[in-house]
C-alpha cells in the first residue's frame, strides 16, 4: 500500500468460508495487515475464521511505518508447505476503508451475501446487530429476526422472487440495504 501515513486507521472487512466435506481440512481464512522492512515480514494484525458457514470478519490497524517500510494487506486462505494439504478458504466482497480525518471512526457498514442456489442471506456488519427486518417494495414488513452478533443468517425460504430491503438495527445505528432474491 503506497503512501501509508502514521496514525491513519485502516479497516479490512469481508466474507470468509471454510469448505466442508468428508476429507475437508481447512485451517481458516485470514485477513489483516503487516509490513515489509529490510527484507523481513512482520504481521501487525490478523483476524481468522474457520467457520464452515460464511462469516463476516474485520481487521483494523493503525500503521506506524518506519523509513523504508512497506505496508501490506494480508489475505491468506491456508498455509504453504507442511505434511497436509488443506483446502483453501473462500473470500468474497473484501473492502478496505480508510479514515480520512482526525477522530473519524470507521464507517458503519452492512454487507449482504446471498448464497447461490439457497434461501440463505448472510448479513454482516462492522458492529453488533440487534434486529433484522425484511421489507417488500411496498414497505410491508415480511420478516423480523432478533440478532446478537456481527454475522447473522436470514432464512428467505418464505419469500417469493423479487427485490427486498433489509434493515439492520445495530449498536451503532440503523442500516438499510437492498437485495434481490431469484
Amino acid at each position: 500500500m503506497p503512501d501509508v501515513q502514521f496514525g491513519i486507521p485502516y479497516q479490512l472487512s469481508g466474507w470468509v468460508k471454510c469448505p466442508v466435506g468428508d476429507l475437508a481440512v481447512c485451517i481458516g481464512g485470514n485477513i489483516g495487515f503487516g509490513t515489509i522492512s529490510n527484507g523481513g515480514f512482520a504481521l501487525a494484525q490478523l483476524t481468522t475464521s474457520t467457520d464452515p458457514e460464511w462469516a463476516f470478519i474485520t481487521a483494523e490497524h493503525v500503521f506506524d511505518p518506519g523509513v523504508g517500510d512497506t505496508a501490506i494487506v494480508v489475505v491468506n486462505s491456508g498455509f504453504v508447505g507442511g505434511p497436509i494439504n488443506p483446502l483453501p478458504a473462500g473470500f468474497d466482497q473484501l473492502t478496505l476503508d480508510i479514515a480520512n480525518g482526525v477522530g473519524e471512526e470507521y464507517p458503519l457498514s452492512l454487507s449482504l451475501f446471498l448464497e447461490p442456489l439457497s434461501d440463505r442471506l448472510n448479513v454482516g456488519s462492522t458492529v453488533r446487530m440487534r434486529l433484522l427486518e425484511c421489507f417488500d417494495a411496498t414497505g410491508r414488513r415480511l420478516l423480523n429476526q432478533r440478532a446478537s452478533g456481527t454475522t447473522e443468517v436470514v432464512d428467505l425460504s418464505a419469500l417469493n422472487s423479487g427485490t427486498y430491503m433489509l434493515r439492520a438495527t445495530t449498536d451503532g445505528g440503523t442500516l438499510t440495504s437492498r437485495f434481490v432474491k431469484r
